[in-house]
Order: C-alpha cells, then structure tokens, then sequence
C-alpha cells in the first residue's frame, strides 16, 4: 500500500480558506460541493505525487547504480518491465538509459560476490512471502483465503493476456512473472485439476475450467476476458496442462508448440514412448531401448532383450514418480502390475507402461526456449541421486553447468531431437543420458521446469534470467532475439539441494532448518512444512523435506552441504511420534 503523503496543489491555509469562503456563502449544497472539489483536489495530487515517487522507485529499481550490490541486480532482474511504466508518465530517454544500464549491468557486473555480501534474508522473506506463491506451492497452511484478494492487480480493460493451464509448481510463480512483466492474466484448470484446486482469485486474475471440447472451452476463455482485451499466449504451468495449452494454442491461432500450429504427428507430445519412436529413424538422434505395452502379456517376452537391471516407470510422468530400477523379471513384473493398479499423480488418458534399458553415465537437464525452430539455452544442470529409504532414485542436488563445461555434443543433440519432435516454440525440459556411445535421450517436457521454482532465483543470481523469464520472452520477437544462444557466464556458484527425511511423523519443531538458515551460502529455503505438519519419509521428488538453495563460492557451499547432509540423517526435525527409516537404505 502506497504511504500517503502531506502533497496537495493547494497549500493547507489556503485549503482551510476555501473551505471557509463556501460556509459563509450561505449554501449548504455549495459549501458541501465546494469541500468535495477541495478534498477532491487534493485526494488527486496525492495520488498523482505517490504515482512519480513509485515511477522514479521503479526506474531506479531498473537501474543498477555502482553502489549496489548484485543481490539489488537479482531482485532487479525480475521487475525490469516495471521500468515500463515510467514511460507514461516520465521521460523516456531516461527509460533507454536505464535499461542499457541493466543490461550492462547483467552482462559485465562489477560485483559478483555471494556469500555474506548478498541480502539474503531480504530475498528469502521477499520470495517466500508472496500469498498466492505460498497458496500454490502447498505452503498455504494456516494462511486465510482473504489475504490473497488484494495479492495483485486483475486483468484490466484491453490487457494482452497470457492463458495459464493448470499453473501449479513453477506455474504458480509464473504468475507473478506475467503480472510483472505488464500482461493480464487468465488462468484454465484442466479437467483433473478443476476439482482440487480454486478456480478464481478476485483481485489476482480470473480463471475457467476445461470444457467437454476445446470449442467450448476456447468460448469460456473469451467470455472471461476483460472488454478490449487480447489473447497473445497459452503457456503450459505443469505437466498436466501440456497438451491443453497447446491445443487452445492451435485453435486461437497462437504460437503453439508445433510448427505450422498443427498437433504433434505422432500423436500426444508427452508420451515418452512416442517420442523415442520418433527418434529411432533419424541419424544422429540416439534413442533409448524400450518396450511399452498396457499389460503385462504383452510386453513379457519382448522386455527380455533389453537385459537387467531394467527402469519401469509410468509412459507419462513428473520427476521420479513411479519409477523403480529392476534386478529381476519377477520386480519387473510386480511393478508393472503395481502401476496399473495405482493412479499416477499428473493424471493422464494414457496407462500404458514403459519399460527401459538401464543407462550408465552422467544425466543432464537442457532448459531451453525456442521461437519459430530458433532453440536457445537458458541453463543446464546435473542431477545428481542415489538409493534412499528403499527407492532407486531420489534426487540429492540440482548443480547448474556452464555452458564451456558440458559436453560439447550435449547442447547440439538436445536442439536436434527438438528438431526432431517438431517443437518450434515454447519452453522445453530435456533430460539426456552422456553414456560412453554419446547422448541419449531420457525424455523431453514441453513445458518449464518444475520443482517449485526453486531454481528461479539462483539461475538470475547466475546469469541474468531463468527459465520461468525465459518462456516469456518467447511472445515477443524482440525479446527473444535478445536473449543469449547459450547462457552468459557464471557469476558465482550454486546448487540446489533437495533435502531428505529418514523419519516421518508429525512435526513438532523444525531445528535443522534454522541451522541451515544460519548458513554463510544460505539463499532460499522451499518448503510446506512446519509445526504440526505430517511428514513421510523421502522416497521421491513429492515426499522432500523441502528444497535448499545455496550461493556462494564453491568452497563454502561444499561445507554448507556437508552440514546439511549430517543434519539430515540425525533429523532435520523433532516428531511428536516418529518411524525411523535406515538411513541410506536401498
């Protein structure tokens, strides 16, 4: 809320005497509406006064001066469009200057130290704090649905509007990044989603549900917009919202994820088993061996070629879910049968299984944005696993890759298998497989990373903008034309570090996060969990104890996560009831 201020066109005595000279007209009416126009007045020029002191705030915000540290630049980084606004009511060479002094800034800054030096705990409250992020990461505990009515402006008469499918995880902080960068805001729930989740919130943006078709469902999108307003994008926020947004894409005749906004030819883009077909018949894109069949008959005899240890996992799926490392037929035939017993957790039309060589070698993760077949990447990460409370693969830690240290085929096979799948725009997660024959692909989602944005803010620390920015970008020729082919150097290190519970039970205090809160490489901390809250133990990348992200030199992070490592397995947490798991256990 903006602070009102003693500023009036019409000094306090003179004000006073205004009011005075109406009384003794003699007319009540004429007094009264000569007060009104007095207050009036007045009300105006405060109003006005705070406008330019929140122009100049922005414009300076925008601006990098040599006194401000990198942890300023950061914050900066995701308001720069605000900048934007000056323009209407300031001077707009100032505007330019401002915004070549930010990307000066961005490319060559002066300060790139972490540790210490950086306002870490401003950024942590900043991003943490905002309702409707907390609302959708699942941090919403004890917070009341009012607080979220007044979270940010709505969508306003002749807006662009950016269409947001089923916006949770990363999508529920995109947003705040397209509230931020000037567009309204439509938020479509698809079908498996509508039913768990608030469909509008007043004063933040409006939203509808999925439809019996897409015709219909393209109806209620247009019904809900403000008059005057303009569709210019429909962005996937999740996995499940994938194939929506790229069918309401194609029907509105927007950038969708194909070229010549025709669907994916092989049929539905996420099917992981598909996209590997597509591979095998072209040279130069390895495709992982696999077999895939909806029972078990099926796939019995033909799953024997791909030798032991075998993955089993779901033919659609997020993160780790469902997926299990085989040493014999019988474990691969009780988790086939297991999967076809239990509901998956992004809800899809397709329960076939997908049964997979094992790889050996290092995984990557390519996020990538691309325009018309122009591919660019906005970072790359190593992921980094190990066995953990009787499951195959829980993630320890997320470590972000220059560009110069990767392999040098890596970033060239992933724009090729994009190629390849015919995904001309948007935002793409590909993880590859660097195994001694060279890369393979895993699999590709056509939408923003996940994991709760928690990459955000330690890929802007590094190089400027995230992968949540970057799909943004996307819209508009120019700004995408301005962003790097790869990203720019480092500025510091980082990791992200996904923390482990050997334990579950209900929380009664949470003192190894205040351990790690003290911490020199400290920057954010991602969680839902507090006093009172139920707690599994971690078994994949929806049962974390949260997610630690770190920023420093790399000598002080290596020391942070040892800490963090021992705390987890002498208990990030006190229960009031608790069941031990061995720790490490495979």
């Amino acid at each position: 809320m903006l602070q009102r201020r003693r500023v009036s066109k019409i000094p306090e005595p003179d004000l006073l005497k205004v009011v005075e000279a109406g009384l003794t007209v003699g007319s009540l009416v004429g007094s009264c509406w000569i007060l009104d126009w007095a207050l009036g007045t007045r009300r105006r020029a405060a109003v006005e006064a705070d406008a330019k002191v929140m122009r100049e705030k922005r414009l300076r915000r925008a601006t990098r001066r040599p006194e401000e540290s990198l942890e300023d630049l950061l914050i900066k980084s995701r308001d720069q469009a605000e900048a934007l606004d000056y323009a209407a009511g300031g001077d707009s060479d100032e505007v330019q200057v401002a915004f070549e002094t930010f990307h000066r800034a961005v490319a060559d800054p002066v300060e790139a130290r972490c540790g210490k030096h950086l306002k870490r705990r401003q950024l942590q409250r900043q991003i943490q704090a905002d309702p409707v992020s907390r609302f959708f990461r699942g941090e919403a505990e004890g917070l009341e649905i009012t607080s979220l009515l007044c979270a940010g402006p709505p969508t306003g008469p002749a807006l662009p509007v950016v269409v947001l499918t089923d916006p949770i995880s990363t999508g529920a902080l995109l947003v705040d990044i397209v509230l931020s960068s000037g567009f309204g805001v439509l938020v479509l729930w698809s079908k498996e989603r509508a039913e768990s989740l608030p469909i509008s919130h007043k004063g933040v943006y409006k939203a509808v549900k999925e439809q019996v078709s897409i015709p219909e469902t393209v109806k209620a999108i247009k019904g809900a917009l403000s008059p005057g307003s303009a569709i210019i994008a429909c962005i996937p926020g999740s996995e499940s919202g994938v194939n929506l947004a790229d069918l309401i894409s194609i029907w509105l005749g927007l950038l969708a994820n194909g070229s010549g906004n025709r669907p994916f030819p092989a049929g539905d883009r996420r099917n992981k088993h598909l996209q590997s077909s597509v591979l095998k018949g072209i040279a130069g894109c390895r495709a992982i061996r696999e077999v895939c069949g909806c029972a078990w008959e099926e796939v019995r005899d033909s799953c024997r070629e791909l030798g032991l240890p075998m993955v089993v996992k779901p033919v659609q799926s997020a993160g780790t879910d469902g997926v299990k490392l085989c040493y014999s037929m019988k474990a691969v035939e009780e988790h086939f049968r297991h999967l076809q017993a239990t509901q998956r957790r992004f809800a899809s039309s397709d329960h076939a299984i997908l049964l997979q060589e094992f790889m050996v070698g290092q995984e990557y993760v390519v996020d990538q944005v691309s325009r018309d077949g122009v591919h660019k990447t906005i970072m790359t990460w190593v992921y980094e696993k190990q066995p953990a409370n009787g499951s195959d693969f829980v993630y320890l830690a997320m470590r972000p890759v220059e560009s110069k240290d990767c392999p040098s085929d890596l970033i060239p096979y992933t724009r090729s298998v994009l190629d390849a799948l015919d995904i001309q725009n948007g935002a793409t997660h590909t993880e590859v497989m660097m195994t001694a024959d060279g890369p393979c692909l895993i699999e590709v989602n056509v939408r923003v990373m996940g994991g709760n944005g928690s990459f955000i803010s330690l890929a802007r620390l590094l190089t400027g903008t995230s992968h949540a920015d970057a799909v943004l970008d996307c819209i508009d020729q120019k700004r995408f034309d301005a962003l790097p082919d790869v990203p720019r150097a480092f500025q510091a290190s980082g990791l992200v570090v996904f923390l482990i519970s050997y334990s579950s039970g209900i929380v009664a205090s949470t003192p190894g996060y205040e351990v790690m809160k003290k911490m020199d490489s400290f920057l954010e901390l991602h969680t839902s969990i507090s006093p009172g809250s139920a707690v599994e133990v971690t078994v994949d990348t929806f049962t974390f104890a949260g997610i630690l992200v770190l920023a420093g030199s790399e000598d002080q992070i290596w020391a942070d996560i040892v800490e963090v490592r021992r705390l987890e397995k002498e208990g990030l947490f006190c229960f009031t009831e608790t069941n031990r798991f061995q720790c490490g256990g495979a």
